[in-house]
């Protein structure tokens, strides 16, 4: 196996993720402004691609896709605080499923908010973190709280798990 499955969520009625083949709306929360380069105003081509892939695998199942990144142009139009925050809850409120990166090194404080929105709101969440990144109690807990897989990943290996579990889930 690829992965790590550490947690389910504790609500045994909530446990499950939705296969019964209805279009979902996903909202894919990964780190963006701590990794634009101040120089490019982009963010790595080796993050895009990874978010490309990940963006179309979802897609292939036929749901739709949320990222920030691919709105603003991996960086080149970044909106503003007072654009981006309305705009990026009111796409979390429309999603069903969220798929979550907190950072690795570095967990993104936007990821944070994000999975708090999506806590607050009753979302299914596909929590992925790091093997070697420490993130707060409160991420590994959020399961106590809610619909929550949390899995955890080698950053070797994170193509795989992630093509992986949307086979698995989406």
């Amino acid at each position: 196996m690829l992965f790590i499955e550490r947690y389910y969520s504790n609500q045994e009625e909530n446990c499950e993720f939705d296969r019964g083949g209805a279009i979902m709306h996903v909202f894919i929360a990964y780190p963006f402004t701590q990794l634009v380069d101040e120089d490019t105003n982009r963010i790595s081509f080796e993050k895009q691609v990874f978010l490309e892939k990940t963006r179309e695998l979802v897609m292939k199942k036929g749901h739709t896709v949320f990222l920030a990144h691919y709105r603003e142009l991996w960086g080149k139009n970044l909106m503003s605080a007072d654009e981006c925050t309305p705009a990026d809850y009111a796409e979390m409120q429309k999603a069903d499923v969220i798929l979550a990166f907190p950072g690795e090194q570095t967990p993104s404080g936007g990821v944070m908010i994000e999975l708090g929105w999506a806590s607050s709101l009753g979302k299914k969440i596909i929590l992925f973190c790091e093997n070697n990144t420490r993130y707060s109690p409160l991420v590994y807990g959020l399961h106590a709280l809610g619909n929550v897989r949390l899995i955890t990943y080698n950053t070797e290996t994170v193509d795989d798990v992630i093509e992986e579990i949307i086979k698995e889930e989406l």
